[in-house]
């Protein structure tokens, strides 16, 4: 406790919310189809849901972990690139998380989606 009020930095931790690690980004709900490649292999899925860090893909084709992949998100409009790195979870069944990697055509990409989302609800 004594700790929290003489440091700064260790307080700065919780009360600063670009710090605070633990939290997650708001995720929406997607049902956007999505066209991708993986170690030369191309495949299909469907975004599942999304948020401005990362989504859920859901694809019947085994991905494995860390490994680099291309998408290509169909929104209607406009086909938006994001690109990322999979993270398989034993948590997520039926599909791969997919964290973005940190460019501004991503930033940018994921902003475009999810103001088209913005009418559906965030999942807690």
């Amino acid at each position: 406790m004594v700790f929290y009020f003489l440091r700064p930095s260790l307080r700065q931790v919780y009360t600063d919310p670009k710090l605070r690690w633990w939290e997650h980004s708001k995720r929406y709900v997607s049902s956007y189809n999505a066209a991708f490649t993986y170690k030369e292999v191309r495949g299909d899925g469907q975004i599942v849901n999304l948020s401005k860090t990362g989504l859920l893909l859901k694809t019947n084709i085994e991905l494995t972990n860390y490994s680099h992949i291309d998408l290509l998100v169909d929104i209607g409009d406009e086909k938006l690139p994001i690109t990322g790195e999979v993270i398989v979870h034993e948590q997520i069944k039926n599909g791969f998380g997919i964290k973005f990697d940190k460019t501004s055509a991503n930033k940018t990409s994921a902003k475009k989606i999810i103001k088209k989302l913005k009418n559906n609800q965030p999942i807690p």
